[in-house]
């Protein structure tokens, strides 16, 4: 879907809304995996209006580099970060506009269905993940 062609970017968080058990359950999720103490950078891959983005930045403690094809999205997302550890930049999950190995932790949210190529999506999260990532 192209994003850019339409107006949902202003009413996509009313939609799709972040409720508290929401966070808590991503959170709980993330922690019997991940431990924060070992992750610096977060690639948010097809972070949208960045829903997720200052949650990620924030229970980590880490910089979070949020990605998305639309710049309507990201327009959306920039309006309400409160954190300068948040780095919003325009490109799509099938070449992230990383260097290799540079992230520790890939997150998508709501993004796979909208993968024209899943599989080369998988293989650039890897390609930018550290060799623990």
């Amino acid at each position: 879907m192209d994003y850019d062609s339409t107006d949902i970017a202003s009413a996509y968080d009313e939609a799709r809304a972040v409720v508290p058990e929401t966070t808590r359950q991503w959170r709980d999720l993330l922690a019997a995996q991940i431990d924060p103490a070992e992750v610096s950078l977060i690639v948010d891959v097809g972070c949208g209006t960045g829903r997720f983005a200052e949650f990620l930045t924030t229970h980590f403690d880490a910089r979070v580099v949020a990605i998305d094809p639309s710049q309507k999205m990201l327009d959306q997302a920039r309006t309400k970060l409160s954190t300068g550890r948040v780095a919003l930049l325009r490109g799509s999950a099938a070449s992230l506009p990383l260097l290799d190995g540079s992230a520790d932790l890939a997150f998508m949210s709501m993004v796979y269905h909208h993968l024209a190529d899943p599989l080369l999506a998988v293989k650039e999260c890897r390609r930018v993940l550290r060799r623990a990532g």
